[in-house]
């Protein structure tokens, strides 16, 4: 390896970078991970998880509610075979 070598430099330039990028997510994983796990539990879950469970649910409820339903037409507008 010839450290006079442009594609040589930019190679090591780019693996250094990789690491710290790489670490710096394992990091951030982890931090976020280990606060999720020690949140309060609400019903059996950790709060952050509830919450969006229940934003979830909601928009569930307003897009299969009975008001959106596929539109009736009376029997004699069937067509015949």
């Amino acid at each position: 390896m010839n450290n006079n070598d442009p594609v040589d430099r930019e190679i090591g330039r780019r693996t250094r970078r990789s690491l710290l990028v790489g670490g710096l997510a394992s990091v951030a994983g982890f931090s976020g991970w280990r606060w999720l796990a020690t949140r309060p539990q609400e019903d059996g879950l950790a709060w952050p998880l509830r919450r969006v469970l229940g934003f979830n649910e909601e928009i569930a409820r307003q897009h299969f509610s009975h008001e959106r339903g596929a539109t009736q037409f009376p029997l004699d507008q069937a067509v015949k075979n």
